[in-house]
């Protein structure tokens, strides 16, 4: 659950910037629903686009209420190149 403290600073840094990046590592479909409302759009980062756990991980992004959910594919042996989906 977040807390109100990070609710206000997340707000804060989005009145200040144009783009916050937060790295969530995994995260319950709890904590995405209050993510979701602070937050206009998520990036997933996956190893293959088309791997089950990608999908199901795509599918709770976007019930948790994002309404724009990117997926960035990049290869164990690509250090340079990313395949992306929206």
């Amino acid at each position: 659950m977040l807390s109100q403290r990070l609710a206000i600073t997340l707000e804060a840094l989005g009145r200040t910037y144009d783009h916050v990046v937060i790295d969530a590592g995994v995260v319950t479909d709890a904590v995405l629903e209050r993510l979701a409302i602070l937050a206009q759009r998520v990036v997933l980062v996956a190893a293959e686009a088309d791997d089950p756990t990608t999908v199901a991980a795509e599918q709770s992004l976007l019930d948790a209420g994002f309404a724009n959910v990117t997926v960035l594919v990049r290869g164990p042996d690509d250090d340079h190149q990313a395949e992306c989906r929206r």
